[in-house]
Formats: structure tokens, sequence, C-alpha cells
């Protein structure tokens, strides 16, 4: 009996051969989407297989996995795995869903039940469970899923929707760096050599054949000049792929005949004629015209520029006049529940307003989108920070007015990015040394995401710039550069590099740190940010209380307040006079409920997790249009980004209560205000 190797055992062993140094699991693992415990199970039946072609595999602690042999044996095994028939397919979950979709999209006729059951290798009963998450995933993009007995399946709906659809899919499960290198034929640093036919990427070089990827190349030749460097990765992605669609679809009979709404999606005379040339091209090449609604549809889909620097070492110092007023209230609410679900210097962090501002104005703005991609990081937010994903979950009836549709989980991950970014640099310390080169495939978010996590996970690093893997192909001049980090997989030579998830899982830090050389004997924590186990009622007690106190202004409200915590030890006064310094820069922000004040500040100057609250004798004005006057004071003392969480819910629940709030502002004994404390803490 003939041995055969899977799919899954390919793919790491394609991986292995184009390596010239041993890999540790973890680094095979983040290039394949699995996991490292997977990647040694399936080398195990290659042993003596490899041994019958001259080939040792060896596994060396602490240094990793590597292919022993001569050059010829492991130019032979590469030539082998190329060409190595029908392999026993080892697809995952999220693979099968993948090559179902393609065939559904790309079949030039109804797919028959055992068409999916011959490709799959499964039973006919898992694979009507696929199709029936297929149809689901369909009708994200408002396409409906035909089945008829006898007939087949076939996928129905507006053309546009269809084009949308089946560009997310091909980023989803192509990834960036295989749809770049397509993108750009053999001008590329991007690696993709760990790529063999077998499983899901069968599927894909089906589908690259049918849509003449070489001739789209040509096509879109004439408005290169504009796609090169003033766009990100992705968006260049997701342009070059819907004009393959658009060919593809045109040859065989699908066109759009309706122009798009301009008052909607309004587009430059410079977009429309980059569109033309497209069109004029298309005509040179193929032999067929162009209809006028497609060459608007085409400009709709040519995308602004979205570069991904400058990237600034310290916080933003200023942020650009926001125009759009339903975007300025949007932020100002997503911002007061971050404020009180995670930290209250989140309401005052320019850079997250920043960032959230470019991300609302593309959803919000004239040229929003029906749904945005899918997001490629969501399982990863939804598993490592779980508690942060929640609370933006809590701004889908927020934009749900704007948008007057339901946000997407990708459109939720995307907020989550944002306010994760934003935790990450609460954390941040100031020592800066290594010069780091950031290479990101994706937008904005994504890329800030990242930074956040570098500089929080290495102190002594500063990220002097981020970049497209487009801008890198160019890039003459690395003087300053000590590593490259990138979201995808480069071959470059001439400085250290290393792919990361942009969330920086144990194993990134743990290679970063082997990368960096550093001796660090430390083992980096679990950062995923939860709700902490201390309640409200371990913070404000009978000590931390303060009742009928008299105050002039604003300014002796927070000395009297923070001199309750420094009596205690639990601050030293360079935190008082922190406070102050924020409110005389961003105004009375603080004011958070009616008749209530949060005051907070950096960690600089507090010993521990600390909270004093008091009432005043006379009201007290901050400022605040809406809240004013001031009664009741809290001084919340963070020393993280996570421990205060639950107190800090527990404390917002507290006072939006009007008959508690009520009842601590006029007190006069501490056993009330413990009581109403008690109730709100669980």
């Amino acid at each position: 009996m003939t041995f055969r190797l899977n799919s899954r055992c390919l793919d790491i062993l394609s991986v292995l051969v184009a390596s010239e140094q041993p890999l540790a699991a973890s680094d095979i693992a983040r290039q394949l989407n699995i996991s490292g415990r997977i990647v040694r199970s399936s080398l195990v039946p290659a042993e003596q297989w490899l041994q019958d072609r001259q080939i040792s595999l060896r596994i060396d602690r602490g240094k990793g996995i590597s292919l022993e042999g001569s050059e010829d044996a492991r130019r032979n095994l590469a030539q082998i795995i190329r060409n190595y028939d029908q392999p026993l397919p080892c697809l995952s979950t999220s693979d099968r869903l993948f090559v179902v979709l393609l065939t559904l999209f790309f079949a030039e006729k109804p797919v028959q039940l055992k068409q999916l059951q011959h490709t799959l290798n499964l039973s006919r009963t898992t694979i009507i469970k696929i199709i029936n998450t297929a149809e689901n995933w369909l009708s994200d993009y408002r396409l409906k899923l035909i089945r008829r007995p006898n007939y087949g399946y076939e996928i129905n709906g507006i053309e546009i929707n269809y084009r949308e659809a089946v560009t997310c899919l091909l980023q989803e499960c192509a990834g960036d760096a295989r749809l770049l290198a397509l993108a750009q034929g053999t001008k590329t640093v991007v690696d993709i050599s760990y790529r063999t036919k077998t499983g899901l990427e069968e599927a894909l070089q089906k589908v690259w054949t049918k849509l003449d990827i070489a001739q789209i190349n040509k096509l879109t030749t004439p408005i290169e000049h504009i796609l090169e460097g003033s766009l990100s990765d992705q968006l260049f992605i997701k342009f070059f792929i819907y004009i393959a669609i658009m060919i593809y679809r045109y040859r065989n009979g699908n066109i759009i005949d309706t122009l798009p709404d301009l008052s909607k999606h309004p587009y430059q005379a410079k977009q429309f004629s980059n569109a033309q040339k497209i069109g004029l091209q298309a005509k040179k090449q193929f032999g067929f015209q162009i209809p006028e609604t497609e060459i608007s549809w085409i400009a709709m889909q040519i995308p602004e520029p979205n570069r991904l620097h400058p990237i600034s070492n310290q916080p933003t110092a200023e942020i650009n006049e926001i125009n759009d007023s339903s975007v300025q209230k949007t932020i100002d609410r997503i911002l007061a529940q971050a404020s009180l679900s995670l930290h209250p210097s989140l309401s005052v962090d320019l850079d997250l307003i920043h960032n959230l501002s470019n991300y609302l104005e593309t959803i919000l703005g004239p040229h929003q989108r029906a749904q945005t991609s899918r997001n490629p990081l969501l399982p990863d937010v939804k598993s490592q920070y779980s508690y942060i994903y929640s609370v933006a979950g809590k701004c889908r009836n927020v934009l749900k007015e704007e948008l007057e549709r339901e946000l997407s989980e990708a459109e939720v991950g995307d907020i989550a990015i944002c306010l994760i970014a934003a935790m990450e640099r609460l954390r941040l310390l100031d020592t800066l040394k290594k010069k780091i080169l950031v290479v990101c495939s994706a937008g904005v978010v994504t890329a800030w995401l990242l930074v956040s996590r570098l500089r929080t996970e290495f102190p002594d690093a500063e990220v002097v710039d981020v970049i497209s893997a487009r801008e890198l192909e160019n890039r003459k001049n690395f003087d300053g550069i000590d590593f490259i980090v990138s979201t995808i997989p480069l071959k470059i030579k001439d400085i250290p590099s290393k792919q990361v998830n942009p969330l920086l899982s144990l194993d990134d830090c743990k290679d970063l740190k082997e990368l960096f050389e550093k001796n660090e004997n430390s083992t980096p924590e679990n950062n995923s940010i939860i709700p902490s186990t201390i309640h409200l009622s371990d913070l404000v007690t009978s000590n931390t209380i303060e009742l009928g106190v008299v105050a002039k202004n604003w300014q002796e409200v927070v000395d009297v307040s923070g001199a309750t915590l420094l009596k205690a030890g639990s601050v030293e006064p360079i935190f008082i006079q922190a406070m102050k310094e924020i409110i005389l820069e961003f105004g009375p922000y603080m004011v958070i409920w009616p008749g209530t004040v949060l005051l907070h500040a950096p960690p600089h100057g507090v010993r521990h997790l600390c909270m004093s609250l008091l009432n005043l004798r006379t009201p007290v004005s901050f400022g605040h249009p809406n809240h004013d006057p001031v009664q009741i004071a809290i001084v919340l003392g963070a020393v993280d980004n996570h421990s205060h969480i639950t107190a800090l819910q527990e404390l917002n629940q507290l006072m939006q209560d009007k008959k508690a709030r009520s009842a601590i502002q006029s007190t006069p004994h501490k056993s009330v205000v413990l009581h109403w404390v008690s109730r709100f803490s669980k």
C-alpha cells in the first residue's frame, strides 16, 4: 500500500524546505494559520517518508525544526512536494467553507452536492452543514443561495453585491501576502515560497486561472501612478481584485446596468478619467467595449489615498477639525462609553479620537460602503480582548442611528482595535532606543494597533515609520533602522525582519525579544484586558470618604479630594498636580455625571489602585455646560489599564442612579454612602 501524506503535512514540509535555517514550530504555525501543536503532530508520519528520500527531520530544542540532506536531495524534495499527486485532504473548518464558496462563486453551472463531496472527500451530511454555513455567509452580503432538487446550488443576487462578496472572500481566504504578490507580479518582496498546490491553495489556483491575473496586471498599468505609494496594501489589493472580477463577470455576460447613486458616492473627475483609461485598455486587450455604467462603478472603486504614516512617538499634539458633525457626535458617544467602561483618560486620548475619526468617516461619510470588508483580526480580538470587544459592541446602537443598519462584527472589531491600541498606549514607557520599521499590509487602524503593542511590550524600542509592502519595494535607504517588523512574510537580506500578528501574541513577543537580543528571564504576561475582581466597595471605604467638605473653586476641590489619598499614602503630590494640569488643558470633561466629577491622571505618582469620594457643603462650578455645579468629587488613582475596570463599571452604575446620587450629594453620614456603594458592588 502506498503511503500518502496529507495536504497540511505537505504545507509544513514546503515551509521547511524553503528555509535555510531551523524554524520554530510557532513560526511555521503563523505562516499556515495553525497551532504549533498541530505542526509537531503533523510531522510525525512524515519522518519515514523523508528518510526514503535521503532527508532527515531534525528537531532541536531551543533552535527549531529543520530538514537535513544534500542540496540535490533538498532540491528533489521541493520538486516532489510541488508535484505531489492527490494528497489526502486536510482542511480546517474555515478552509472547507472557503472551498465551497469559491466553487459556488466561480462555477459556470449549478454545483451538485456530489461534486462538493468529491472535492472535499466528506460525507453528504457534513457537506450540507457547510452549505448551510455558506448560506449565512452569503446573506451578510445580501445574496441568496438557490437550492433546487436535481438542479444543484447557485448564488443569486444583485451584481454589485456579488462582486463585493467575492472580493472580500478572496481577501479573506487568500490573504494579503498572496494577493499582493499576484497584483505585483514578479516585482515583490513578499515571501510566499511556502505555498503548495494542496488543500485550499488548489481551489485558489483554479480561481487565478479564471481571473487571468497576468492580463489584469496589464489592464491597471495606465493608472499605476495613482496606486503606487499612496494606498495601504489592502486598498490596493481590493481595487485590483475588483477589476479582475469585473472583467471575468463581464466576459460571462454579467454586467451592472445601473449608475451608482452619486449623492452618496461622489467621485472626482480624475477618478472617472482613470476609470475611462482602464476601459480603453480593456477594449485594446480584450476587444470589448466597457459600458458607461461599469466605468462609473470602476471609478467608485478607485480609493482615496490612505497612507499609513507618519507615526509619531509622542501623543498627537492636535487633531484636524472634524467637519462632519455626525462623526463628531458619534465619537463623543463612543468615548463616553469607553471612558466609563475602560479608563477615564480615553476621553482625551487625541490619538484615539484621530483614529476613530478616520475610521468613522469611511463608514459614515459620503464614500460609505454598504458593508466593510471582513476583519481578519476579528477572531483574535474576540478571544484575546473579549472585554474590550464587548465594550465596542455597545456602540452598535450609537452607529445604527447613523448607518440605518446593524453594525457588522467586522466593524465592531475595527472599533475594538482602536480601543485596544488606546489601552496599550496607557502602558507606554518613555525609554526609546531600538529603531523599528513597521511594514503593515492593512490600513491605519491595524497599523496603530501594532505600533501601540510594540511600544508597550518593548518600551526600549522606537517605531520610526510605518509603510506598506509596496512602499518597501522602492525604499533604498535603511539608515537608522535596526529591525523590520511586518504583518506579512518578507524576503529581506539586508536587515533583520520578523513577521508578527498585529496583536503580538506571546510567541511573537518571545521571538522579537530574541531578535532584539534581549536576555530576559520573564515571560510576557497575557495582556488581554478583562474586568478585574477589585470592586467599588474594596476602594470606597470609611477611610476614603469625606463629607461636608468646603471648597471655593475647582482647584480646591482637586486639592481636598486628592488629600484624602495623599494622607493614606496611596498617591504622591505629583498626582494631584497632574489632575489640575489635565483640567487646565482639556477643560471640564471629567464632570461625567450630573453634579459629579471623576478626577484622574496618568499613573505617575500612584502607589496602588485607590479611590476617594467626598461631597461638598456648597456646590462648585467646573465650567461644564450640562452637569455643573459639582457636589460629588471622586478621585480614581489607576496603576494600569485593567485592574480598576470592575470598580469603574460599578461606580458608573451607581452614579447613573438618580436616587443614589441624590442621597450621596447631601448626606452627612458615611454609612449612607457605604450603603449605596455596597448595593452596586457585586
